[in-house]
């Protein structure tokens, strides 16, 4: 997982058709989980509509994450709520969920060929800093390699690598056609 600022994209949206009493504010966010490394932050990025004022933040966890304005840093392995709402109205609120892994925690790759063979060297283990990671094509006489499935009826989607987003130890099924 790369360090950096990760932007969260919020909107409000108020409709505002003619400015009618009944008019109702909503808030909404786009991406409502977030995993990151310890010692690393993610900045919440409000865009709103139709509003100037601030925001609150309250927590779940607060010994999760520390918080400096609206930038979020982890400082233990867990996971924490967020709840970002209007200052000017607590009531529109978003619920946001951060976990935070330590990245260089080793995790077990198990591969399950059905029959086929792999490359000696082929990874067994990861790290969440070392993602995303190319898996290897393995092979089977009389059979084309059909991908990684890590569902073993393959009814999850296909995989050439491990996303960024992977955490915790992965079994991957081999599907052949």
């Amino acid at each position: 997982m790369k360090k950096g600022i990760i932007l969260l994209l919020i909107s409000l949206i108020i409709g505002l058709t003619g400015c009618q009493k009944d008019t109702i504010p909503t808030l909404t966010i786009e991406e409502t989980d977030y995993t990151i490394g310890l010692d690393e932050s993610i900045t919440l990025v409000p865009i709103t509509t139709f509003y100037q004022g601030g925001f609150t933040l309250s927590y779940s966890d607060s010994s999760i994450v520390s918080t400096s304005g609206l930038t979020l840093t982890g400082i233990k392995e867990g996971t924490t709520m967020v709840i970002l709402s209007l200052a000017e109205d607590p009531s529109l609120k978003v619920y946001l969920f951060i976990h935070v892994v330590n990245e260089d925690i080793p995790y077990s790759i198990t591969y399950v060929l059905n029959g086929g063979a792999i490359h000696i060297n082929a990874p067994t283990t990861y790290k969440m800093s070392h993602l995303p990671l190319s898996l290897p094509t393995p092979t089977k006489t009389g059979y084309t390699f059909g991908g990684w499935y890590t569902a073993s009826d393959y009814s999850s989607s296909a995989l050439t690598n491990l996303p960024v987003t992977t955490t915790g130890a992965i079994k991957l099924y081999a599907k052949w056609n």
